[in-house]
């Protein structure tokens, strides 16, 4: 059985603001102990099939965002996919599917994992686990396997499924528990949420899934009421362009079995849940940078710069960045996307986010030292553009080979 990789890493979320922004979405901050997100999914990947198989479906605006922190992984670039169009996650896995069967010779049962590129996992070990019996149970039904988490906390930020409550299949080996899904039910309200997990037959949807290529492209045929996935044109695609995979396909399959996830998961869809990455003091507050906080409890104060001071307050974030600065309840965490379009309008750079400038400077000739000169050309270019304009968030310098033609960024 042949296993691919295949990361989702096309978002534009803001929900990390101000740090998060459409020029550099969450899954590229390096704030888990000095590395991405999708750093630590490119890890997950490799471990469990090797650089090769491993690829990554973005948007042209977050390509350099997913080379700069893939290059030294050894996964070719021509592994990155950039989506033909602004879809949604529907569009982007079909759009993904079929590059891979024609450009890279996928068969119809090679098996598929995609999942998100804001996720942390751990143990990796048994991560690795799971999935290797994910794949084994997608090849031998024939069907889509996704991985489920039993929920510890009602949380009305994340998706539900509600299983049948006689499982299909048990694996003795791992001790996991193979189920059908009756249902799902997306974000619910706490309230709702709480009622689910008692009756012990919830599960959060991790959003990791995992079929063979030729049963997942016949669930596409179906949507998109056509025999063969080559059928499928690009207006049929920007059509559908907001639809996500859950709705395009998850939620109307036949055959959906979940697998009980037995390692820990975090989605990184809040400034509350990252702190549940961060280390915390005995008041349970995290505190990054040259800050005091008295009396305080349950808080979060990231960021440099001026020194932030917090007194006689509970269960407050507060993230200084050089361009704003957040104060938000914790309670209210969520209520962070009302503020967007409102920010969208009075001060739109704040949620495009600085941009980042590409110095590209020739190689040497085959065989020939780079000359000092070149070096300091570019080090000039690269230290006047950082004066010049100071919202620029990072210059990038790269060599290229002769008459590359470079795509602006």
């Amino acid at each position: 059985m042949n296993a691919r990789v295949l990361i989702m890493a096309g978002g534009s979320g803001t929900r990390l603001w101000p740090y998060s922004t459409k020029r550099t979405p969450k899954q590229f901050l390096k704030l888990i102990g000095g590395r991405s997100s999708f750093e630590l999914a490119l890890e997950r990947a490799i471990l469990v099939t090797g650089p090769e198989q491993v690829f990554v479906s973005t948007n042209s605006v977050n390509e350099l965002h997913v080379w700069r922190q893939m290059r030294a992984t050894g996964i070719p670039r021509a592994n990155i996919l950039v989506k033909e169009g602004d879809y949604d996650t529907g569009g982007a896995v079909f759009s993904a599917l079929r590059r891979l069967k024609k450009d890279f010779g996928a068969k119809d049962d090679d098996v598929v994992t995609i999942f998100p590129a804001d996720h942390v996992i751990n143990p990796l070990a048994e991560f690795e686990k799971t999935l290797i019996f994910a794949w084994a149970t997608a090849a031998k039904h024939n069907c889509l396997v996704t991985l489920g988490k039993r929920p510890d906390e009602p949380v009305s930020s994340y998706g539900y499924m509600l299983v049948h409550s006689e499982p299909d299949e048990k694996n003795r080996a791992i001790n996991r528990t193979i189920l059908r899904v009756e249902r799902f039910i997306e974000k619910p309200p706490r309230e709702k949420a709480q009622e689910l997990i008692a009756t012990g037959r919830a599960f959060w949807n991790v959003g990791i899934f995992s079929f063979p290529i030729g049963a997942m492209l016949s669930e596409f045929c179906r949507y998109f009421g056509v025999d063969e996935w080559q059928a499928v044109t690009d207006d049929q695609l920007q059509e559908n362009a907001g639809v996500s995979f859950d709705k395009m396909v998850v939620e109307r399959v036949a055959e959906l079995r979940v697998l009980e996830a037995g390692f820990n998961w975090l989605d990184i869809g809040s400034w509350k849940a990252l702190q549940e990455t961060l280390t915390r003091d005995d008041q349970r507050n995290t505190s990054e940078g040259e800050h005091i906080l008295v009396n305080t409890a349950d808080s979060m104060v990231i960021g440099g710069g001026r020194p932030v001071v917090l007194v006689g307050l509970e269960d407050v974030f507060v993230v200084n960045h050089d361009d704003a600065l957040l104060v938000i309840s914790g309670k209210k965490i969520d209520d962070l996307k009302a503020a967007m379009p409102i920010l969208a309008e009075r001060y739109p750079r704040l949620v495009q986010g600085r941009p980042v400038v590409t110095v590209c400077t020739p190689v040497p000739e085959a065989g020939k030292p780079a000359t000092s000169s070149g070096k300091h050309l570019r080090d000039t270019v690269a230290s006047a553009l950082c004066q010049s304009y100071p919202f620029v968030e990072e210059v990038v310098v790269t060599s290229v080979g002769a008459a590359t033609r470079v795509r602006e960024q």
